[in-house]
């Protein structure tokens, strides 16, 4: 065995092993792919957070459509059947083509608003928003139009 300053130099220089490069990036490995998937769930979630604040906004604006138009546009003939259905890109103005998302309209009953007269009534209508590539519903609202201005 070497002695003097050439033999301590020597086992100071021995550097990594194979094993201890291997486990390093093993390490590393199993690191990144959690980061990976934190990333990757993260992503979707705010996806579908923008998905839903999208067909949210849709159906505000539709609600306010509704509202403007006034309770004639709305005819007592149309309950459950959808009145009108518009498509969207993300936003709250219609397209003609090529849409991510469908708004429907449609009266669910009209009823007499108890202690009142007959000429006043009242039309639930609900306003549905759909994601078109796989139909799902994204949001659904509800609200009431009344004729004899309550």
């Amino acid at each position: 065995m070497p002695s003097g300053r050439y033999g301590d130099r020597d086992r100071r220089r021995r550097g990594v092993t194979m094993i201890e490069g291997l486990v390093a990036a093993l390490i590393l490995a199993v690191s990144l792919m959690g980061l990976m998937n934190a990333w990757l769930f993260s992503f979707g979630l705010t996806q579908k957070t923008d998905e839903i604040a999208d067909a949210y906004n849709i159906a505000r604006a539709e609600v306010e459509r509704i509202r403007a138009l006034g309770f004639d546009y709305m005819p007592p003939d149309s309950i459950a059947v959808p009145i009108a259905s518009q498509q969207y890109n993300g936003s709250a103005v219609p397209v003609t083509s090529g849409g991510y998302y469908r708004a429907q309209v449609a009266v669910l009953r009209e009823e007499p608003v108890s202690g009142m007269p007959d000429q006043l009534r009242m039309r639930a209508v609900e306003v549905e928003v759909r994601r078109i590539s796989d139909s799902q519903v994204l949001f659904r609202t509800q609200t009431y139009l009344v004729l004899g201005g309550i």
